[in-house]
């Protein structure tokens, strides 16, 4: 019955954006807004998720970042790349993920968000370089895929919109009307309305101008999708939706938005470039998924026309109280049955090497006491048949120069394994 639902919801969707109405948008579920979906089950797979067993790394904007340089030159990001990626490559990487849209910008020329502040420093201020044609420039020779990585709801973590650049979309937006039902403001920061389809085709169109103008392998989602349950945050949207004779409950709508958006991104990829994958990284909480961030993963991994593959961030020791890594691990490899229409990765905590994790109850020791938990972690992944890859975060926790001893024997002892 919820498929049923959401079909006729992203029906309705996509006659409304036919017919150009992209005004008074808070009552949008669905969010196909391209052609119908070409690619068949029988094709081969796109580039990005290949027969070869995927071996990635996260790039963040951070590790990306030349604001604090002093030296923001063209030459000097060239040079800090070419390392990077030749480091990736030193370690049998063969992806990496790179954060080209975090906060509602780019890191490329783009005609629909501002320049990104961790280049110039300024959002808004471009560094007269781009930086995503010249990490694609440098992979290739390298035998790297390069995948790029949105946030695609997330505009700010504060609510000021005077940080935001005079051309940011949700800054154009607030500034036309303060009460704008396209935008979400909230204890997080602010963020696109997952119910407003004039941000939805917002954040598909700008998926088209990466897909369109860079020879990247997949565009990669993260795990930022409603910022909080809320009810009065999108408390207008869902009563327009109830009045007009909706009958999905809250929650069922909540998720039916972004499903409808991530159905959207799929067919505007595809109806670019079939080999080109789309994933998204989602909690490696089931539930949490479902019931609080509104991903339905269920919903994605049985059916066709959302993403190519998931990769759950199961960022997690063995002996973590809640959630140990053998059992979340299983638990979604249950999920990505032999009938299942994606493919499973799993994001691995290269950030929790030599720390205390403190959210592990009796286990939070585990990663100061061992130096090989990644290693046995890629091992026993390579064991079932569901996971085809994984992906390190970060690449400064595991690969950067200067690593911690701590690090250094994790990676001596993942060197036979990656």
């Amino acid at each position: 019955m919820r498929r049923f639902v959401i079909l006729i919801i992203i029906a309705v969707f996509i006659l409304l954006v036919g017919c150009s109405i992209i005004k008074d948008l808070s009552q949008g579920i669905g969010a196909n807004t391209t052609e119908e979906i070409s690619q068949s089950s029988s094709e081969a797979l796109p580039e990005g998720v290949d027969s070869e067993y995927l071996k990635a790394v996260w790039i963040s904007q951070f590790e990306l970042s030349m604001a604090s340089d002093a030296d923001k030159s063209e030459a000097a990001f060239r040079s800090k790349i070419s390392k990077m990626l030749q480091n990736c490559a030193d370690n049998s990487v063969n992806t990496v993920i790179v954060q080209v849209r975090p906060f509602s910008d780019a890191f490329y020329p783009s005609s629909i968000f501002p320049a990104t502040q961790f280049l110039s420093g300024t959002q808004g201020v471009y560094v007269g370089y781009d930086a995503l044609g010249i990490l694609v420039e440098t992979a290739k020779p390298l035998g790297l895929s390069v995948q790029a990585w949105i946030n695609p709801y997330r505009i700010s973590k504060e609510k000021d919109f005077s940080a935001l650049s005079a051309d940011n979309p949700a800054k154009m937006w607030y500034d036309n009307d303060k009460n704008t039902r396209d935008l979400i403001i909230c204890d997080k920061g602010i963020y696109f309305n997952p119910a407003s389809l004039k941000a939805q085709k917002l954040i598909i169109d700008g998926v088209r101008e990466i897909v369109a103008n860079y020879d990247i392998g997949a565009i990669h989602f993260d795990d930022y999708f409603y910022p909080t349950k809320e009810a009065q945050i999108d408390a207008p949207d869902y009563e327009k939706y109830k009045s007009s004779g909706g009958v999905l409950s809250l929650d069922e709508w909540r998720r039916a938005n972004v499903s409808g958006l991530v159905s959207g991104v799929y067919s505007a990829i595809k109806s670019l470039k079939s080999d080109v994958a789309f994933g998204i990284s989602c909690s490696a909480n089931l539930e949490k998924n479902f019931n609080d961030l509104y991903a339905d993963v269920y919903e994605w991994s049985r059916n066709e026309g959302y993403v190519d593959y998931l990769m759950p961030q199961i960022y997690f020791g063995y002996e973590n109280e809640s959630m140990p890594f053998t059992k979340t691990a299983t638990a979604w490899s249950n999920l990505i049955s032999e009938k299942s229409k994606v493919d499973l990765y799993c994001g691995i905590a290269a950030y929790k090497v030599g720390i205390e994790d403190k959210n592990a109850g009796t286990g939070k020791n585990e990663w100061l006491q061992n130096s090989n938990i990644l290693a046995r972690q890629l091992t026993d992944l390579k064991a079932m048949p569901a996971y085809k890859g994984f992906s390190f975060f970060s690449y400064s926790y595991i690969f950067e120069d200067n690593l911690s001893a701590a690090a250094q024997k994790e990676l001596n002892n993942l060197i036979d394994v990656i």
